[in-house]
């Protein structure tokens, strides 16, 4: 009998170790990943300074802003100043000059995934530190998302629903509230397609959802004619046809089957880089990373995305390829290599580097260009 209990007590022992053994395991895994990708105590400090925000132009679109002044991250006060227009001047994205270029000519610094942030509960192998409506204020004026269903619901996903999720409506609200705080800023939002994370995605829903935001719709360029050019700026700006919304790995918008209005293919009017990279070499490597795809889109696309991150996300590289002097440098390759002017250079980590400062410099430069050669035509 005694051997019987001892018998049982070893089995009980010899069952339990292999359990703790596995449990430390996955305990010390889950450290390491929220080490590397989860930087827990600047997300603390770029939370803490919400909680004496009490006034404001977003208090009633999410409350996170306060009064903090246009295009400047909340948690970087010394960040560069993307508004460099005076105040009653004529300005567009941030800049005199440039209104009379197309919104097809200029670059945007375009945040990838943006919806993924860690400050937004995306805590594995998150695309971002800070949430995407501090990315506004910084200067980003590309926004791409990934639309899901997750049990009924559409949300902005990345991957999989369980690894984070953000409402349809929160994301909008915000976004439309930064448009009617900036007049003069004008968006491009390329959204993917995620029909793998739960269910499939229908856009007439997401369509729907988007008019439940007041002052959304109206917002929303729609193409009528894809033989005219695409507006200026400023054209953009006094029509308040200020966000241009594109869609891949969605629907392909036939005549049969036509997509709402302003959801507008991406593939027909874009062409991108490639896009997986493992590491800085594999970026740095221009004749490979900055081939096309879909180079079926390239007879009429009309913008011309560059991208510039790795997969898995890494915030430690990011500081590079965010850089002025290496995304200077990617985006001259790639457009030489192409024979295309960039338009999107899409990044992860958003509050790394210096992408909005160079979207300023390049596109002064663009007005520059424009400028000597309409007095050489003159």
């Amino acid at each position: 009998m005694e051997d019987s209990g001892k018998e049982e007590e070893d089995k009980k022992s010899c069952c339990t170790w292999p359990k703790i053994v596995v449990a430390a395991i996955l305990t010390v895994t889950c450290c390491i990943i929220l080490w590397k990708y989860a930087p827990i105590d600047s997300a603390i400090d770029s939370i803490l300074p919400k909680f004496n925000k009490t006034s404001g132009d977003y208090s009633d679109t999410g409350g996170a802003f306060g009064d903090i002044p246009p295009t400047e991250a909340p948690s970087t006060p010394d960040r560069f100043n993307f508004m460099q227009c005076k105040q009653g001047k004529e300005c567009c994205n941030g800049l005199p000059k440039i209104c009379h270029l197309g919104v097809d000519e200029i670059l945007y610094a375009t945040a990838h995934n943006a919806m993924a942030s860690f400050e937004d509960g995306f805590l594995f192998g998150p695309n971002h530190r800070l949430q995407l409506e501090r990315a506004l204020f910084a200067g980003y004026r590309g926004i791409n998302l990934d639309i899901c269903n997750c049990a009924g619901l559409l949300v902005f996903c990345h991957g999989y629903c369980s690894l984070g999720i953000r409402g349809v409506d929160e994301v909008f609200a915000s976004i439309n509230g930064f448009l009617d705080s900036n007049p003069t800023e004008v968006l491009m939002m390329p959204m993917e397609i995620n029909n793998f994370a739960d269910e499939s995605v229908d856009l007439d829903q997401f369509y729907f959802q988007m008019t439940q935001i007041p002052g959304l719709i109206e917002k929303v360029y729609i193409r009528e004619n894809d033989n005219a050019p695409w507006p200026t700026l400023k054209k953009a700006v006094d029509s308040n046809k200020r966000i241009f919304m594109f869609h891949f790995n969605g629907p392909d918008c036939t005549t049969a089957n036509p997509c709402p209005p302003g959801l507008h293919l991406y593939d027909k009017y874009a062409i991108d880089t490639n896009w997986e990279f493992r590491n800085l070499e594999d970026v740095e490597d221009s004749p490979v990373s900055c081939d096309l795809v879909l180079k079926e889109a390239l007879s009429h696309q009309a913008f011309f995305g560059v991208n510039n991150f790795l997969s898995p996300p890494s915030y430690s590289v990011s500081k590079t390829l965010n850089s002025v002097d290496f995304a200077r440098e990617r985006i001259r390759a790639c457009s030489e290599q192409a024979n295309l002017d960039v338009n999107f250079i899409y990044a992860d980590f958003w509050s790394e580097g210096a992408l909005p400062e160079l979207v300023q410099e390049h596109n002064r430069g663009l007005a520059r260009r424009r400028q000597r050669t309409l007095r050489r035509t003159d």
